[in-house]
């Protein structure tokens, strides 16, 4: 049978199965990627960042603690200062330097923790302590020498516990009266510094 189609050079089949593998080639040769940093060396910079970042935070706290305690004592003297005195001393009364010395602890054991001079933060004392430190406030409200009747007047001078431990002498008014109320919170405030500082009255007691 004679075939009527007009026949194929042996040039041009060459040429379409080298077009063929050039195309095939170009398609399973993976397009380049940009490089990236190694992962060690950014979880380095990503730790080194953070702790930074901590220690700055640490500072901030102590520094914002130094000055609480000189606006409160009146050793700094400014529109600033004398604003953030007294919204201190509204808020916690006499207990605004109880206040200011807990915020400087804290940036004190940041930056203990960053440097690994403590291996682990100690929650247990940290919750105590602020527990304590609230029961301290209505403490002082409730065995301040003022009366009742002018109860509001001199809390709002930043005397007694200030307006938080009113609040929280408050809220037990209905149950117990002013000095029982006060020694609730003593015993409250007792327990918890017990916790908080890990006070060994046992042992103690155990040595009398």
């Amino acid at each position: 049978r004679v075939s009527t189609g007009s026949p194929v050079s042996t040039p041009e089949i060459c040429m379409s199965k080298s077009t063929s593998r050039a195309k095939a080639d170009t398609k399973s040769k993976p397009k380049p990627k940009a490089e990236k940093a190694p992962e060690p060396r950014r979880r380095e910079l990503r730790y080194s960042v953070g702790v930074r970042s901590r220690e700055i935070s640490g500072v901030l706290l102590i520094a914002l603690a130094l000055l609480s305690l000189l606006a409160l004592s009146n050793l700094t003297r400014g529109s600033l200062s004398d604003w953030w005195s007294t919204g201190l001393y509204q808020l916690f009364g006499w207990g605004a330097f109880a206040f200011a010395l807990m915020v400087g602890a804290i940036g004190v054991l940041i930056i203990a923790r960053t440097q690994k001079i403590v291996e682990v933060t100690p929650w247990r004392s940290i919750i105590a302590i602020e527990i304590a430190f609230f029961a301290f406030l209505p403490v002082l409200t409730a065995f301040g020498a003022f009366e009742d009747k002018d109860m509001w007047r001199i809390i709002t001078q930043g005397n007694g516990g200030g307006v938080v431990g009113w609040g929280l002498l408050t809220i037990v008014a209905p149950i117990f009266s002013r000095q029982a109320a006060g020694f609730l919170y003593l015993a409250i405030l007792i327990v918890a510094l017990t916790i908080g500082l890990r006070v060994p009255w046992l042992t103690w007691y155990a040595r009398l």
